[in-house]
């Protein structure tokens, strides 16, 4: 049955579950079904997201029906076999019903495998409102700090075994060492980042995947069979479907330094801090005159008090400086 992306445009989580060319596609994928995902997240990047948490669910919830094994199967009928063989002087009264009880022997040992109950999973979605640094303390003893419009979910009613989440936009981890050597896997779309014990930012809210290691190791796998070994204070980007991560010249302090609620500022143009404020507060931003841009400021600013930095800027600057809702104008002061 031949699809169309514009099929899939409208859809919802439980309309992906419910769909049998989108489940079979995540659990046997091929280059053809990716291409059309692919092709699908780009024509409607607005569906990303929910493409990514249907996906993630049909993964994790892959549910074999079980049988008994044909072992078993045997041994019941070598059972009845050798019952009937040592009793053939027994009426057939007596035969029937060594028969009768092994025949409901086999249906309650099919019936047993076949209405076995799969353990119940448990998905726990942990998020981080406008403006907001949301603290979590995952089942293993690990913490996952989550900046602004950022969420991670995973399975917690079987983390501590498996230790493998899901992060969607900028999320800091500090991972505690496992005594079983589990490693402790983030997923991010079609990528992931697996680690032991360490601390790392891993944050996806554009199309390039960017992780930065403060401490320990990590593994970043990317593409089909690509990977790639982190030093402490690397910083990679990666764009998925692109060659491979690139190093950035940034430290990985220098990219958490939110994780300590404050924003400090080195000679930090304006045009990067109206990006935090769209990014990190939702405002959107409007510019009279992209020239007011290049002023570079200095200084600090707690995460909580974002108003305090936009009369900050307005003082100093000599701006006009507008919001209203959800939105922020930016304009040259009144010049005397």
């Amino acid at each position: 049955m031949n699809r169309a992306l514009s099929d899939y445009k409208d859809f919802g989580i439980t309309d992906f579950l419910a769909d049998d060319f989108f489940i079979a596609s995540m659990r046997r994928p091929g280059d053809s079904t990716a291409e059309f995902w692919d092709a699908y997240c780009s024509v409607y990047p607005g569906q990303r997201e929910t493409f990514e948490k249907a996906r993630h669910l049909v993964l994790f919830m892959k549910v074999q029906p079980h049988f008994p094994e044909q072992e078993q199967v045997n041994r019941v009928w070598d059972s009845i076999a050798r019952r009937r063989r040592s009793q053939r002087t027994v009426k057939i009264l007596k035969l029937w019903s060594v028969g009768a009880a092994a025949a409901c022997l086999l249906v309650l040992l099919l019936l047993s495998g076949l209405f076995r109950q799969p353990p119940v999973k448990t998905y726990l979605l942990v998020q981080a409102g406008a403006g907001k640094i949301t603290s979590h303390l995952l089942p293993d003893g690990s913490t996952a700090l989550l900046t602004a419009h950022s969420s991670i979910s995973y399975d917690s009613s079987d983390f501590t075994r498996h230790r493998v989440l899901q992060s969607n936009g900028e999320v800091y981890f500090e991972v505690q060492h496992s005594h079983r050597g589990t490693p402790f896997t983030v997923l991010a779309g079609r990528e992931k980042i697996e680690v032991l014990g360490t601390a790392f930012l891993i944050n996806n809210r554009s199309d390039t995947i960017t992780v930065a290691l403060s401490n320990g190791r990590v593994r970043f796998h990317y593409g089909q069979n690509g990977h790639i070994d982190l030093l402490p204070q690397d910083v990679y980007a990666y764009a998925p479907g692109g060659a491979k991560p690139v190093k950035l010249t940034l430290t990985a302090d220098a990219l958490t330094q939110w994780k300590e609620r404050e924003w400090a500022f080195n000679s930090t143009p304006l045009k990067e801090i109206m990006d935090i404020l769209h990014t990190y507060y939702g405002y959107k931003i409007a510019v009279e005159d992209t020239a007011l841009l290049q002023h570079r400021y200095n200084g600090h600013a707690a995460t909580s008090d974002i108003s305090g930095l936009i009369e900050k800027l307005r003082l100093i600057y000599d701006l006009n400086i507008t919001t209203k809702n959800d939105s922020l104008i930016l304009k040259a002061g009144k010049q005397f």
